[in-house]
């Protein structure tokens, strides 16, 4: 894998309550519960964070090697502060959060390590593991973009038809 990976020893957490916060600072759930995501943006860069929680650990997935370490590891360290502090009411200590190395690349749906091929979305731009590689396997965001420009297509094109009539035959 490239990019990082992030662990932040939290505790034990109720899942509504991690939910609600992370939608607060705007995550979506992905994977029907296996965790969530969010785009944030940070000097210029947009960067694509995954946060899986699994016995009291949370870790942090972030695939884009082209974003600076450095930019990466300040904005995990901001979401975990807010975290932290929101969970226990006391501020973050630095030790409670750790870089593991990346060993491994994930689907970004079920967020499962994936040992084997990845495969690339055309529509939205993310790596998916064999079972969710389909656009509809993983609620793929782009499928509305492309439905949507397919529905509009379809109304200028029967517009157009539309006037080619009112031309050919006459406005009365």
């Amino acid at each position: 894998m490239t990019g990082l990976v992030f662990t932040m020893l939290l505790g034990e957490v109720s899942g509504s309550s991690l939910n609600a916060f992370l939608q607060e600072c705007g995550f979506i759930e992905v994977g029907d519960g296996a965790g969530w995501r969010a785009d944030v943006e940070e000097e210029g860069y947009a960067i694509k964070v995954f946060v899986k929680y699994e016995e009291g650990k949370v870790k942090f997935l972030l695939p884009e090697p082209s974003v600076p370490a450095e930019i990466n590891e300040r904005v995990v360290r901001r979401i975990a502060s807010e975290l932290y502090e929101h969970v226990h009411g006391v501020e973050m200590p630095p030790e409670k959060l750790k870089v593991e190395p990346a060993t491994y690349s994930f689907c970004y749906y079920c967020l499962k390590p994936v040992r084997e091929l990845l495969f690339r979305c055309r529509r939205c731009g993310g790596r998916y593991c064999s079972q969710h590689r389909l656009p509809e396997r993983h609620k793929c965001p782009g499928i509305s973009y492309v439905k949507a420009a397919f529905e509009g297509g379809e109304k200028r094109e029967a517009e157009a038809k539309r006037e080619m009539v009112i031309k050919r035959h006459g406005a009365g």
